[in-house]
């Protein structure tokens, strides 16, 4: 059963459990040091379990706190929000970590608590400094393998066995608390490691993993952690995750898609199964508009992971900027039957019912966005009662403001372009550049729907920052 920890206060306060942390009285949600995107109603939900942990919550009561007035479709409307939950957290009812299903009764949040630590919540205090947008979609390609696995494996220079007991205390530690999702501690340890052992290049490479916690990276991360991925191929240079990270890096900071395919081949040339050397490779090619050669590229991941849902929901993303719709809304459709990032798939088959000029398609999809990203009964009501034409218009505006709120700056890009804000567009263009979120920039160069930028003034320098 997943461990817990539950601050005891007049408030409910923040509740730790697994790699997650939740602030109850801010309604935010964090994995590990970095705040992740829910959908305002899974959060209710999730909130309402927490503070009554242990009990079972019926589904009445909790349509009834989603949706006080009659619902028409309450009872999709409540599997889709718990699915999006149950995503979310990684959970699964069939062997449920935090939230278990009681056959005829509802839900219960597991009941296992513990006091956070006083370092938890000043961990907390700091990551909403730093919260950044969550995309789901990078994190899955910068996971590697864990290294602990390997501890025995030779190096160029040192091994583990050649560290103090010092160091190698520093070591294990660290990694023990970088799998348990403390990494500020753990770069803290790393640190003191490569200082003990400066020939040491794992100590670098973990030191960069930590700092750049889960690869949700931004300008100012990713200069801070290119030197200690560079010193680690430096000590030793057939470091296959090392150069696929610093080849990421590359890309973020300097936008130079050969430098990052660079880095990914040598990883390649040591090691053609590499996935996550062939998933960089993808994404290099999209970066410079390669939407044909990304496509290969991900194709190949399947071929070595055909579990893996991430390339599954991205390939209906390249296919659309592929211009191949059919294609496009086929993969899109697999990835909703089989669980794969349900919320991009499903933005990507409104997106492709759009371009394909089937709006009646586009507006199911609209609605079912609506639902799963927690518009109001009355909100989702105005857009079904509403005329095509005028259901995808009002859409647009709810998205427009939902956009805002979460800070999708990509999505604010279209949503503008389409009002005929083409100004706003342009600042978002802008700002996503300047600060290389990501994501974010490896769709500019291929992404059909911006293209009218190209020739916006003052913008032309930032389609030339993508290299070929």
């Amino acid at each position: 059963m997943a461990n817990r920890h539950v601050e005891n206060s007049s408030k409910v306060g923040k509740i730790h459990f697994g790699p997650f942390l939740l602030d109850v009285d801010e309604a935010l949600l964090f994995k590990g040091n970095e705040r992740i995107g829910i959908r305002p109603q899974a959060l209710q939900v999730l909130i309402y379990l927490v503070k009554n942990e242990g009990k079972v919550i019926s589904r009445k009561e909790i349509s009834n706190l989603l949706w006080p007035e009659n619902y028409v479709d309450e009872e999709q409307g409540l599997n889709v929000v718990m699915r999006t939950l149950r995503q979310t957290l990684d959970d699964n009812s069939k062997a449920p970590k935090y939230i278990e299903t009681i056959p005829t009764r509802g839900y219960r949040f597991i009941k296992n608590s513990k006091h956070v630590s006083p370092f938890a919540l000043m961990l907390v205090s700091k990551l909403q400094q730093r919260t950044t947008m969550v995309l789901g979609l990078i994190a899955v390609l910068m996971v590697f393998a864990g290294m602990w696995a390997n501890e025995q494996k030779e190096f160029s220079g040192l091994t583990i066995n050649d560290l103090s007991s010092e160091a190698r205390a520093a070591y294990t530690r660290g990694i023990s608390l970088y799998e348990n999702y403390k990494y500020m501690e753990s770069a803290l340890l790393f640190e003191k490691l490569v200082g003990l052992e400066p020939n040491f290049a794992e100590g670098y490479y973990w030191l960069a993993k930590s700092v750049d916690a889960e690869g949700y990276t931004d300008l100012e991360t990713a200069l801070e952690v290119q030197p200690y991925l560079m010193r680690a191929i430096e000590l030793k240079p057939d470091y296959e995750d090392a150069l696929v990270r610093l080849g990421r890096i590359k890309l973020i900071t300097s936008l130079d898609t050969s430098i990052a395919m660079d880095f990914a081949q040598q990883a390649l040339d040591l090691n053609p199964q590499n996935v996550d050397a062939l998933a960089l490779k993808g994404l290099s090619h999209l970066a410079s508009g390669d939407t044909k050669s990304s496509l290969d590229y991900m194709d190949q991941v399947n071929n070595q992971d055909p579990l893996e849902l991430f390339p599954m929901a991205l390939e209906g993303w390249i296919l659309f900027m592929d211009n191949d719709l059919e294609a496009a809304a086929a993969n899109c459709q697999l990835a909703l039957e089989v669980g794969a990032m349900i919320e991009s798939a499903r933005n990507c088959l409104y997106e492709t019912y759009l371009a394909m000029n089937e709006p009646e398609l586009a507006l199911q999809q609209a609605i079912e966005i609506m639902i799963s990203e927690g518009a109001t009964r009355s909100e989702i009501q105005d857009i079904k009662e509403s005329e095509v034409s005028l259901g995808l218009e009002n859409y647009l505006l709810w998205r427009e403001s939902w956009a805002a709120s979460v800070e999708d700056t990509f999505a604010l890009i279209v949503i503008n372009l389409r009002l005929g804000k083409k100004d706003a567009a342009a600042k978002y263009l802008k700002k996503i550049a300047d600060e290389r979120e990501y994501p974010s920039i490896l769709f500019i160069a291929s992404d059909p729907r911006i293209k009218e930028l190209l020739t916006y003034p003052g913008l032309q320098e930032v389609f030339d920052l993508y290299k070929t």
